[in-house]
């Protein structure tokens, strides 16, 4: 029953692109975390995806490949996984003062869809690193 769909934006490399607004803090990081899964639970992935944008330091052409697998995946799961019923905030696990990561759960009808929000402070602003999404349930216990 578990579906290999895992969607990963990760930032590795510098690349040239309009300046992302800048989160100072860990709350600011964790309210934008929580802004996307506010849409995600009303299904709103491309409004999601459109929020999240300007803090993700990637060519727009592989930003939205990455979205309309997202969309084109959820579709997928939506039959076996049932109606989205809302979300939880899981976790938030912290690597000294300079990573974050914060663990949501997509409630569904017939099982959960965990996100994952890593933010990166390099040099005294917080940055989206990472943010996936997977079917992992048992993990949430580890």
């Amino acid at each position: 029953m578990k579906i290999l769909t895992i969607v990963a934006v990760t930032v590795l490399s510098s690349v040239a692109m309009p300046q992302a607004p800048e989160m100072h803090s860990q709350e600011e990081a964790r309210a934008l975390a929580e802004s996307a899964m506010k849409l995600i639970a009303k299904d709103n992935i491309a409004e999601a995806f459109a929020l999240l944008r300007p803090y993700v330091p990637m060519p727009e052409s592989e930003y939205s490949v990455l979205r309309d697998k997202t969309i084109e995946q959820r579709k997928l799961l939506a039959p076996r996984f049932g109606k989205t019923l809302g979300y939880v905030f899981v976790s938030e696990r912290k690597l000294s003062d300079f990573a974050v990561k914060y663990v949501f759960v997509e409630k569904r009808a017939s099982h959960i869809v965990r996100w994952q929000f890593i933010f990166y402070k390099p040099l005294g602003v917080w940055k989206l690193d990472t943010f996936l999404w997977d079917d992992q349930f048992a993990a949430l216990f580890d």
